[in-house]
């Protein structure tokens, strides 16, 4: 067979071709690095009678970081009544690898839990390449653990007053998450005395404030508290919801879920922002606040017969 010069040159074009390096926009894209799983671990307790205080703590697996927690206590009806309802008054970090929830029960209307929940992951963050040597090895892995530090603030409100507090990070550092606490223990027998918490949430990425309505007397407390990280980028995803008022034969409520988080990204925890419990508005008693399949969930009833909106948020990263 001869070649012409023309399928020659057509030939030596080819080879050509297929020796040149691939592209820039043909060469393998590097995903962003996935963040560790969570791992959601649940306790639950009961009380036994009216006015009892409890307190409830879930734990994360031996070597896992807590970084979020929350609870579910739903209450009991008779009719359009509640027959049993919780009061949550404390829902924060116990520990570096647990979660501790506080309620106090009015009514006794048989047996209905409180139940925690705690978001575990390790203390690992992500790398984005590997390191040149053994040296700079360790020393990344060093840099790639994940430190939280705890901070807190306190405020107080007289009878039937609102306080609140705001938790303020160090710099170069944002909250992953937080929680609250008031005291002194609140009362449900003879003499009323107890929290409507309002919110509880990320006010900013440095910032985590919490907020109650003080029925009763004497003087209460509100303690807001930020766990603060460095080197993670976290998100806030809101999801709302309408709270319908009350009436005679209904009881209003309502469930807020957040959106799910971005994929590779993983659903740290979150918090929970209500009505404003002033005359004339949503009188908002929290009962869930919780990680349900990717999405953080709170859920208010309503004991007023004003509306009012519920908010959800949810903290990825």
């Amino acid at each position: 067979m001869r070649w012409g010069a023309r399928s020659v040159l057509i030939l030596l074009a080819a080879i050509t071709l297929l020796a040149v390096p691939a592209t820039a926009s043909a060469k393998k894209k590097h995903k962003k690095p996935a963040s560790p799983p969570v791992t959601v671990v649940t306790n639950a307790q009961s009380a036994t009678t009216a006015n009892q205080a409890i307190t409830v703590t879930a734990s994360c697996p031996s070597g896992l970081l807590a970084v979020g927690g929350g609870f579910r206590a739903p209450p009991t009806f008779d009719g359009s009544s509640f027959n049993g309802v919780y009061f949550i008054y404390e829902s924060r970090r116990a520990s570096v690898g647990s979660w501790q929830v506080s309620a106090v029960r009015q009514d006794s209307g048989g047996s209905f839990p409180v139940t925690v929940s705690v978001d575990c992951r390790s203390a690992r963050l992500s790398a984005k390449k590997k390191p040149s040597n053994k040296a700079s090895a360790a020393k990344k892995k060093k840099k790639r653990r994940l430190t939280i530090t705890e901070v807190s603030a306190t405020g107080s409100a007289a009878s039937n007053t609102e306080g609140s507090a705001t938790a303020t990070c160090p710099p170069n550092t944002q909250a992953l998450g937080g929680g609250f606490s008031s005291s002194p223990t609140p009362s449900l027998g003879g003499s009323t005395a107890f929290p409507f918490f309002e919110q509880s949430y990320r006010t900013a990425p440095g910032a985590w404030t919490s907020a109650f309505f003080n029925i009763g007397t004497p003087t209460r407390t509100v303690t807001s508290y930020a766990y603060c990280a460095a080197r993670l980028k976290i998100t806030d995803s809101v999801g709302t919801a309408t709270l319908p008022g009350s009436t005679s034969s209904t009881i209003g409520g309502a469930t807020a879920v957040s959106a799910a988080c971005p994929p590779r990204r993983a659903l740290l925890g979150g918090g929970f922002k209500l009505p404003s419990a002033a005359p004339g508005s949503a009188f908002a008693i929290i009962n869930t606040s919780q990680p349900v399949g990717g999405t953080w969930q709170v859920t208010a009833l309503n004991d007023s017969t004003s509306p009012g909106t519920i908010e959800s948020h949810g903290y990825c990263a």
